[in-house]
């Protein structure tokens, strides 16, 4: 309950940044799992790819996570949350990120 009112406020806050509801469970599940791939996130968050690419511009544009290309396979790109998003995990929702 509290963690939905945590979503609710920092949704409609003025003063917050506008995340999406799947940019914020995004940024959560990259605290727990160093990186992804594009295809792990959208298969995780079960969206269309038009979507995605919102949620990852958004992201990225906050400077809230950082994309970089595999070094295995250069093709795919690897996602991770930056120091930024972790801080605004902790500052909106009391989210504790090692």
């Amino acid at each position: 309950m509290l963690e939905s009112k945590a979503l609710y406020k920092a949704y409609t806050s003025k003063s917050s940044l506008t995340i999406t509801v799947g940019g914020i469970l995004l940024l959560k599940q990259l605290t727990l799992i160093e990186t992804m791939t594009i295809e792990d996130i959208k298969l995780f968050l079960r969206i269309s790819n038009t979507k995605l690419k919102k949620i990852i511009s958004q992201l990225e544009g906050n400077k809230f996570i950082e994309i970089t290309k595999d070094p295995v396979d250069g093709r795919r790109k690897l996602v991770s949350i930056s120091k930024k998003g972790k801080d605004y995990l902790a500052k909106e929702f009391e989210y504790i990120v090692d």
